[in-house]
């Protein structure tokens, strides 16, 4: 079955004795940081990513994020980042934030701070959130996608997550010698389906905009979400015949976007049905 699921809100767990752990996860348009405690969430906060930042201020500006937030107790930070991170914890590339190309980001933390640290791509740490305490828990083959800024994504096999593997769903070549596209090519399914091109394109703010002014009526954002809809329909679609999941996970921030996507989405993403039998 088709799942959507929004970033956690800022409930708070109870507080004990355990050690603490400080979340971060680093995206294109926001930061969203938060202290966890046994598992449990105790606080929350979003700031604007300072995508104007050159590489050296941009760090700076983490360490003192995790300065003021560490506690005495806490005993590791984790990172979920948007952008591809390899096994060693290297950024190869981050689409949207350029400057920490090359950055072992976990590796300068742990050596400024002195906690161990770890860093993951955001599809990666959603997935991996999913199977242990979430919509995926006891499925063996799960697709999942990241839609906020761009369009980002993991999968499992027998039940285990694949960190550290490419999957850049979000450069799917949609629509050939379209949308240019900051990866080089032209027509890559992010410019379609991505927030950031979304806004980009309507000439407002964010993607919030655009969907609330297609609800108002305006025509030239009806056309983008229409087409946002379609892109997502075909990413669907062609996923599930390549993978064939079980389970098909729809998180980020866009992803509180689907009652509006839906209507253009759906369609295209059943029209694999004859050829599977049926769909996750």
């Amino acid at each position: 079955m088709l799942k959507t699921k929004k970033l956690a809100s800022g409930s708070k767990g109870s507080s004990d004795n355990k050690a603490s752990i400080v979340a971060l996860d680093i995206g294109g348009t926001k930061i969203v940081i938060a202290l966890f405690r046994q598992g449990k969430l105790q606080s929350l906060s979003k700031i604007a990513t300072p995508i104007q930042f050159k590489r050296q201020q941009f760090i700076n500006h983490l360490l003192e994020l995790v300065k003021r937030w560490r506690e005495q107790d806490t005993k590791a930070i984790g990172i979920s980042f948007a952008g591809q991170v390899n096994k060693a914890g290297l950024i190869v590339q981050a689409p949207n934030l350029p400057q920490l190309d090359g950055v072992t980001l976990a590796k300068i933390i742990k050596n400024q701070l002195g906690l161990p640290a770890i860093i993951a791509n955001d599809g990666d740490c959603y997935l991996q959130a999913e199977l242990s305490q979430g919509k995926a828990r006891g499925q063996q083959h799960v697709l999942a996608f990241v839609l906020g800024t761009g369009v980002g994504g993991a999968f499992t096999h027998s039940g285990q997550a694949r960190p550290g593997q490419v999957c850049e769903p979000g450069h799917l070549l949609y629509r050939p010698g379209g949308r240019a596209c900051y990866c080089g090519h032209k027509g890559c399914v992010e410019q379609y389906l991505g927030g950031k091109a979304l806004a980009r394109q309507a000439g407002m703010p964010d993607a919030k905009a655009v969907f609330l002014a297609a609800k108002q009526g305006n025509k030239k954002a009806l056309r983008l979400v229409q087409e946002a809809g379609e892109a997502l329909g075909w990413l669907l679609n062609t996923a599930v015949k390549l993978v064939g999941p079980e389970l098909v996970i729809l998180g980020g921030s866009m992803a509180a976007a689907w009652p509006a996507l839906k209507p253009f989405a759906w369609p295209i993403y059943q029209a694999a049905k004859p050829l599977l039998g049926k769909l996750p």
